[in-house]
């Protein structure tokens, strides 16, 4: 049997985000999920660590929902220095902007058109150069040319990078931990908001999930696919993990795929829609149905 093994959510885009037992589920994704962001004043773009030179040190910011069950919940961005600010406070921008050396906003709503910055790693077979190329905008990192990515592509009004959920199985990982030891396999540098846990072993197994509707416990449908194209952020340091470029290679060697009308991609994961919203906990079964057509 397939189960749900961990929820997570990710308060503000590219931020450190919290594990959590119990989410509601809607249309755009999961309550609460990316519900902030940062915007680099200078470029125009929505901040992402997918800019590692400017952005990367986000992923050692913690964001939490405070007073969740209060019907009030506050999000609260914690540094790695301890000092801790809500991301509504007037000065959490001014800090924000301190830390990063860049003056940045903080928004709640995605502007029109909005575009998130990205550079990409050095590594073969990553990500098709053509797409770098096509989205180049006119920014420059020290990593070289930066591509402006449509916010929200398939969750429009929303600081999703493309759809309102991102789902990964346990299986995948642990498979990869067996192959390659010497790199950690940790969800975190993955940011999925649902991990299935269960029955299978094999890797990458979310391949074969693609289109499949998915119920989840008793109200959640969700709808399966594309995969995931992953990027420099997965090779990124955060709490407890090093830097590892061997990540993006593994799955450039490993697992590319085709995601139409954008080329081939190294993935891990698979995005999803949300057919019917809902109530998910950790252990709320999980059964795929056959492909939708």
């Amino acid at each position: 049997m397939l189960s749900i093994g961990e929820l997570w959510r990710y308060p503000v885009k590219s931020m450190l985000g919290e594990r959590v037992e119990t989410v509601s589920i809607e249309e755009s994704g999961v309550t609460g999920d990316r519900a902030y962001a940062l915007l680099d004043v200078a470029s125009g773009l929505i901040v992402s660590a997918k800019r590692p030179a400017h952005f990367g040190r986000m992923l050692d910011w913690r964001a939490t929902t405070v007073g969740e069950g209060d019907g009030s919940p506050r999000v609260t961005v914690t540094l790695p220095d301890g000092s801790a600010v809500a991301i509504d406070d007037p000065e959490a921008a001014p800090l924000f902007s301190a830390v990063l050396g860049r003056e940045v906003r903080v928004v709640s709503t995605a502007p029109d058109g909005a575009l998130y910055g990205m550079t990409f790693p050095d590594i073969e077979g990553a990500a098709p150069m053509e797409f770098a190329e096509m989205t180049e905008v006119e920014v420059r990192d020290p990593e070289g040319p930066v591509s402006g990515i449509a916010v929200g592509l398939f969750a429009p009004g929303t600081f999703q990078d493309v759809s309102p959920l991102h789902v990964v199985a346990a299986s995948t990982l642990a498979a990869l931990d067996r192959s390659e030891p010497s790199t950690a396999w940790d969800v975190r540098r993955f940011r999925p908001n649902i991990v299935i846990a269960g029955e299978t072993s094999d890797p990458f197994v979310e391949n074969s999930w693609m289109s499949c509707e998915v119920a989840i416990g008793d109200e959640v449908v969700v709808q399966l696919g594309p995969s995931t194209p992953r990027c420099v952020m997965t090779t990124l340091p955060q709490q407890g993990l090093p830097r590892d470029l061997g990540v993006l290679r593994t799955l450039a060697r490993e697992n590319r795929q085709e995601i139409p009308e954008y080329g081939q991609w190294a993935c891990l994961g698979t995005y999803a829609s949300v057919l019917r919203g809902g109530t998910v906990r950790t252990g709320d079964r999980v059964e795929i149905g056959a492909p939708v057509t």
